[in-house]
């Protein structure tokens, strides 16, 4: 009985200190560039430099919205095709993936078909022949664009993981609710969307995430620098004989918070997800 509770302790100590090791690696990166973004350019030179800065400073900040006068703009930009894209792939996924999971319809197999097969397919792929079909109908250069390629990229996936999660709520909620007079949209928005609120928010936030941090696309429609979006922003303050570090380091600090802010506010979602499905 001791030994097994020795070796319990034991394991549990492992267990931690594991977890502690890759929570220091994976935030370690985002304490380097709160703590450079925080220095002045001599300071990043210096040898005997530490990880908490002898003298504070917000210059970098400063220089930042000095010298770049579509900063807020950027930012501007970066919110409207994100936030506009997450909503757009989060009512779209959960439309199709009800229809997908509860019902029989002509082409049903050959849609999801064409879902799956979209996960094995790398985004890089197909972004010549959508840059060529988006020159070619004379969109380029648009942040509409951009939103709706990202819409479009995440649905599939999205789609995916919601047949997953509508299956496993079980059919008798929603016969139950047809029964009571509910039509098939009113057994959408007043049971399965309640209840897949968990499933929801993950998928939110992936594609929030994954549009907010997205250079490659967003290089590849964008061109007018008042459209531009904060990841070419960053690139920017990059050049061929100077590159602006403390620069880059507050601007990517300032990417980063939003990200941490709704990853904190669903937080309790994301452990509910991964602790077992549906809401009782």
């Amino acid at each position: 009985m001791v030994k097994a509770q020795t070796s319990n302790y034991f394991n549990r100590i492992i267990t931690i200190l594991v977890l502690l090791f890759l929570c220091f690696i994976v935030l370690a990166p985002f304490g380097v560039m709160g703590s450079y973004s925080i220095r002045t350019e001599n300071e990043l030179y210096d040898l005997n430099i530490s990880f908490i800065p002898k003298n504070p400073t917000l210059d970098a900040y400063h220089e930042l919205i000095a010298n770049n006068e579509f900063l807020f703009k950027w930012i501007f930009n970066s919110l409207y095709v994100t936030v506009t894209s997450t909503l757009l792939v989060i009512i779209f996924s959960a439309m199709m993936a009800y229809a997908i999971a509860n019902f029989r319809f002509h082409g049903r197999k050959g849609l999801w078909f064409i879902i799956a097969m979209t996960q094995s397919i790398p985004w890089i792929i197909p972004l010549i022949p959508l840059y060529i079909m988006l020159s070619n109908m004379d969109v380029l250069d648009s942040l509409n664009t951009v939103m709706i390629v990202y819409t479009a990229c995440f649905i599939p996936t999205s789609v995916w993981l919601m047949v997953g999660f509508f299956k496993k709520i079980p059919k008798d909620i929603s016969e139950a609710a047809r029964i009571d007079g509910c039509s098939n949209w009113g057994v959408l928005l007043r049971i399965i969307i309640p209840l897949s609120t968990n499933a929801l928010c993950a998928i939110g936030l992936t594609a929030f995430i994954g549009g907010w941090g997205d250079y490659v696309t967003v290089t590849t429609i964008i061109r007018s620098k008042e459209v531009w979006t904060l990841p070419i922003a960053i690139q920017s303050l990059k050049g061929p004989f100077y590159t602006a570090w403390t620069q880059i380091m507050a601007l990517g600090t300032i990417v980063s918070v939003p990200v941490v802010i709704i990853f904190l506010w669903l937080q309790k979602y994301l452990v509910n997800l991964l602790a077992g499905g549906v809401k009782e």
